[in-house]
C-alpha cells in the first residue's frame, strides 16, 4: 500500500462526520476492517486507482478532498481558517506565526501573521506551525511570552499537551487527558487558580472540543 500522512486523517474525519463505523465503511467497500483501521492509523493508502474512486463516491468528495493536506477535509472542516495561513516552508528551515493561545481560558485564535521562526529541521513539516502563548496557566513547562511549535501530523495521546479548539473559534494550550468518553483540560501552573476543565465528549450540549496539533518544541525570543 501507498503511505499519505493526509489520507488517514482527511478519512477519519469523513468516515466520523458521515457517522459511519469502521466496519460499515469495510462492507461498502468489500474490505477489511482492517485495512481500514490501518489506512487511518499506520499512515497507509488504497494502492489503486479503483479503490480511491470507490471512496470518493462512497462519501462523494474528491481525491482532494481524501489525499490534500491544506485542501483536505481534514484541514477544511477541521481548522478552518488556519489552514489558509500555513504557508511553505521556507528553506531557511523555519515555520510560520500564526497566532496565540490562552495558556489560560480559550480564546480566539488564528489572528496574528508575524513572521516565522527557525526550527529543528525535524520539525520542518508543511502544516506546522509555531503559536504565542499567552498567560500563566502553563508556566511551569511554557512562559508566558514564548512560542510553542504545533505538530499537525501526529494524534496528541492522554498527557501530551495540546493546541486544543473549543466552541469552533476559541483556542487554549493544555496538557490533556481522555478517559471514558470525557476529554480533561489540564494547566500546568505556579497558579493555583487555574482549574481543570472537564468536558463530556458524549453530551451534545457540551463545548465541542478539537485538538489541532500536539505541542513538540517551544523557544523564548529575546
Amino acid at each position: 500500500m501507498a503511505r499519505n500522512s493526509n489520507f488517514g486523517k482527511n478519512l477519519r474525519a469523513l468516515r466520523e462526520d458521515r457517522k459511519m463505523t469502521q466496519a460499515r465503511l469495510a462492507a461498502a467497500l468489500d474490505i477489511t476492517t482492517a485495512t481500514v483501521s490501518h489506512w487511518e492509523n499506520r499512515g497507509t493508502s488504497p494502492n489503486s486507482k479503483e479503490a480511491i474512486e470507490q471512496l470518493c463516491s462512497v462519501f462523494d468528495v474528491t481525491e482532494n478532498d481524501l489525499f490534500g493536506y491544506s485542501d483536505g477535509y481534514y484541514a477544511k472542516t477541521r481548522l478552518g481558517g488556519l489552514s489558509e495561513k500555513i504557508k511553505p516552508i521556507a528553506a531557511s528551515g523555519s515555520l510560520p506565526i500564526i497566532g496565540a493561545a490562552h495558556a489560560g481560558e480559550p480564546c480566539p485564535a488564528f489572528e496574528l501573521d508575524c513572521g516565522s521562526i527557525p526550527c529543528p529541521e525535524e520539525y520542518c513539516k508543511e502544516g506546522n506551525f509555531f503559536i504565542k502563548i499567552t498567560g500563566d496557566s502553563m508556566n511551569n513547562v511554557l512562559t508566558d511570552g514564548s512560542y510553542a511549535l504545533i505538530d499537525t501530523h501526529v494524534d496528541a495521546q492522554s498527557g501530551d499537551i495540546a493546541l486544543v479548539k473549543v466552541n469552533g473559534d476559541d483556542a487554549t494550550v493544555k496538557r490533556i487527558k481522555k478517559m471514558d468518553g470525557f476529554i480533561v483540560l489540564e494547566p500546568d501552573s505556579t497558579n493555583p487558580s487555574h482549574k481543570r476543565r472537564i468536558i463530556d465528549a458524549t453530551d451534545q450540549s457540551s463545548p465541542e472540543v478539537r485538538i489541532l496539533g500536539k505541542v513538540v518544541y517551544a523557544v523564548n525570543r529575546l
